[in-house]
Order: C-alpha cells, then sequence, then structure tokens
C-alpha cells in the first residue's frame, strides 16, 4: 500500500538540506560577481572598438588664417595633444571627446597667433582658423636686453628680432620688466601717446624717437638729434600738443631745434617749464637756465637753477 522511498532520493535530500547557508550565500555572490565581470567585459570591449571606428577618428587637421605664421607650424602643435589614449582605453582622436581645451592651448602657444576657433565639421576632420597679431610698437626695459612686440591695444605677444631704424616706436617702462602676456600700457593710454607723436612728427620740426614711461604715468619723448618733451598721461594729446605749439610760437623760443635745448617740460597745463640750455657735463659746476612759460599769458620768466 506504501511505496518505499528510494535510498539515493533520500541521501540526495539529506544533502540538500544539510548544505551550510554561507556557502550558498558565498556561491550566490560568486556568481553575481562573474555576472557583473562579464557585463564590464562586454561593455568594455565595445567602447575599445566603438571608439576606434575610421569614420569617428580625426585624422585630417585644415589650418587657414594668418599671414606669416606657417600652417604646418600650427597643424603640428594640434596633433600633439590627439596623441595617446584616455585612462588607457578611449583614444585622444575619438571625435566626440578630442581634447578641446588642449588643442587651443597648444595653437595658442605659437607667437603671434589671435584669437584661434577650433570645430569639428565630421567625425574625421578638425577646422582651425585664426587671427594674427599684427606689429604696432616695441616694448623695452631699462636693460637693453630685446624689446617685445606689442599690437595697437598694448598686448605683448612675442620677442621682438633684432630691429635698427625707426620703423617701429621704442617705448621703454621705467621700473617694469616687459613680459609676453602682459599689457604695456591701457589702450588708451597707448593710443595718447601714439597720437601726440605723431602731432609732433607733423607739425614740428620735431621728430620722436623713443617714448619712456614712469609709473606715475610722466611720459618722456626723446627727440631724434636731442632734447626731450616731457608730459603726463592724465592730460589729453590734444591739451599737451596745444601747450607746446603755444611755446614754440613764441618769439624767445622760435629758435628751438633738435640739439640746442635739454626739455620742455609739458606736465603742469598752461605752466610749461622750457630749459633751453645746452646740456653740460656731469661733473660741470655751470648752472643751467629753466624759463617758466605760461601758455595763457604767452610770457616767460627766467629763472636759475
Amino acid at each position: 500500500m506504501f511505496k518505499k522511498q528510494s535510498a539515493v532520493r533520500t541521501k540526495a535530500a539529506k544533502r540538500r538540506r544539510s548544505l551550510d547557508p554561507r556557502k550558498q550565500m558565498m556561491l550566490l555572490q560568486v556568481g553575481v560577481g562573474i555576472a557583473i565581470f562579464g557585463i564590464i567585459g562586454i561593455i568594455l570591449t565595445g567602447i575599445w572598438y566603438g571608439t576606434r571606428v575610421q569614420s569617428l577618428t580625426l585624422s585630417t587637421i585644415t589650418v587657414s588664417g594668418g599671414e606669416t605664421i606657417s600652417s604646418t607650424v600650427v597643424q603640428e602643435k594640434a596633433i600633439a595633444p590627439l596623441s595617446g589614449n584616455y585612462i588607457g582605453l578611449i583614444p585622444r582622436r575619438f571625435a566626440w571627446l578630442y581634447p578641446y581645451d588642449d588643442i587651443k592651448a597648444a595653437v595658442q602657444s605659437v607667437e603671434r597667433i589671435k584669437d584661434p576657433m577650433i570645430r569639428r565639421v565630421s567625425g574625421t576632420e578638425l577646422v582651425i582658423t585664426f587671427n594674427e597679431y599684427k606689429s604696432f610698437a616695441l616694448w623695452c626695459g631699462e636693460q637693453l636686453e630685446g624689446c617685445l612686440l606689442i599690437d595697437d591695444s598694448g598686448y605683448a605677444f612675442a620677442r621682438a628680432p633684432r630691429l635698427t631704424g625707426g620703423a617701429l616706436m621704442r617705448y621703454y617702462t621705467l621700473g617694469r620688466v616687459p613680459a609676453i602676456g602682459e599689457t604695456f600700457v591701457s589702450a588708451d593710454n597707448l593710443k595718447t601717446m601714439n597720437s601726440f607723436v605723431a602731432q609732433v612728427g607733423q607739425l614740428t620740426p620735431f621728430a620722436i624717437s623713443s617714448v619712456e614711461i614712469d609709473k606715475a604715468e610722466d611720459v618722456f619723448y626723446r627727440i631724434s638729434g636731442g632734447g626731450e618733451i616731457k608730459a603726463t598721461l592724465t592730460m589729453s594729446a590734444e591739451e599737451v600738443f596745444s601747450n607746446l605749439q603755444a611755446v614754440l610760437s613764441a618769439e624767445e623760443f622760435t629758435n628751438l631745434a633738435p640739439g640746442n635745448f635739454q626739455y620742455i617740460d609739458l606736465r603742469f597745463g598752461s605752466k610749461v617749464f622750457v630749459n633751453d640750455t645746452l646740456p653740460v657735463a656731469a661733473t660741470s659746476t655751470a648752472t643751467t637756465s629753466e624759463n617758466i612759460f605760461s601758455t595763457s599769458t604767452v610770457s616767460a620768466e627766467s629763472v636759475t637753477q
């Protein structure tokens, strides 16, 4: 009436009932771990091959812009950041994750390059365009060890070659060392000085050969052939030049010419100081005379220093 259970089945059931729960948990965790690693492996394999698809690998860099900068130099700078991989897995040439900031910084390191623009036009091509800084003047320090090229905003962008002649105006800063990437003076102050230099060259018998600026914004215009005009950036170029014209048109100063006077000081508004004696040696005990000229009353008063 009752069937007798198989001895083998009874032993297997006993073994299952006697399996340690901790071992069961460990086996479960091992199984889950294997499954996770398997999934990760599949994902990494997909990333490895997916980011190396030829249609999404940057292989061409097109460069345009500038007048004197070689496009080959810019290409070489841009290519360098594309070598290698991110975390040893994703190529830096992968179009969707290419190192834009690194490429831009590399391109900007080329002297004279201004405002570079980088854009991806396809999965395989980058286009780089840029402007070029134009040499406006030279920024030199007190130590004559070379000058920097500045643009019309006063920004120093490159070291200048050894230049002779007066093709570019030389601006010297007293107490400040020129540095690439810094602004020499504000664009407005540079415009003021350049405007004054131009007016002097066009409307007076003088030609400015160089300019010195100190920390107090006093400006010293050196005249070719000798002599100096002292001015200040706190006054406009028009106001300073108007005072200079008043001096040069006064009867007592009609003889002023390069080399026969020391300075004309225009830093104090309508009161102008003129030293119209020839420079003397530093060891000389001779006195020099300075005329105090008022541009408002057109008169002069001689004093002895």
